[in-house]
């Protein structure tokens, strides 16, 4: 997934650190400024309810997508889980990984970043014409803190404030079964891919 016409210079690595945890927070919490209805969404309360697993490595690779095209994006992975509990009016998501993105600088310059997603957030949702909507967000003890290194050497992990826009941004969500993705209005290109917890 290597990216050509390379214009990011070693001086303003600051600014790829900065559209890389803005387009990973923007994937993780899910949100858009400018929500466009989808004229495909379809979902039911119904099959909402249980246990479900973020695809983690897919997240990684939409993030890593969603870059701006100047920085070269050479790599990416993921380790942990992300795990979302619904009920019938209430979810509750709990965060323990790593996304990690390596992206190549003008003059050879290897920037790697790691954003570590770790705590509980609890929301109530509801359903309105098919979108998903979350109410009275309490991001709890959540946190994202992002590690950066140039060519190995780097400082201590910084966290990142986690935006607190969940209850005014609707999803555009999509159950079927075992499936179950969710995605912000407007911003189909970070999607998060949901599997219902001893599906079959």
């Amino acid at each position: 997934m290597r990216r050509s016409g390379v214009t990011t210079h070693f001086a303003p690595a600051r600014v790829s650190v900065v559209a890389l945890a803005a387009a990973a927070v923007l994937a993780l919490s899910a949100c858009h400024a400018d929500p466009t209805p989808h004229p495909h969404s379809l979902i039911d309360a119904a099959c909402i309810p249980g246990q479900w697993t973020n695809d983690l490595e897919t997240l990684a690779q939409e993030t890593a997508d969603a870059l701006p095209e100047s920085i070269d994006v050479i790599g990416h992975s993921s380790s942990g889980t992300q795990k979302y509990t619904f009920t019938t009016h209430r979810v509750t998501i709990v965060s323990d990984f790593t996304i990690d993105i390596t992206a190549q600088l003008q003059g050879g310059h290897t920037l790697e970043t790691a954003q570590n997603h770790h705590g509980t957030v609890t929301a109530g949702w509801t359903l309105d014409h098919h979108e998903l909507h979350f109410t009275n967000v309490d991001n709890g003890d959540y946190q994202v803190t992002t590690t950066v290194t140039v060519d190995g050497q780097g400082a201590n992990g910084t966290t990142i404030p986690v935006p607190d826009v969940a209850s005014s941004t609707g999803f555009e969500a999509i159950c079927r079964g075992n499936g179950f993705t969710i995605a912000p209005q407007g911003h189909d290109d970070l999607v998060s891919h949901l599997s219902r917890v001893g599906g079959h």
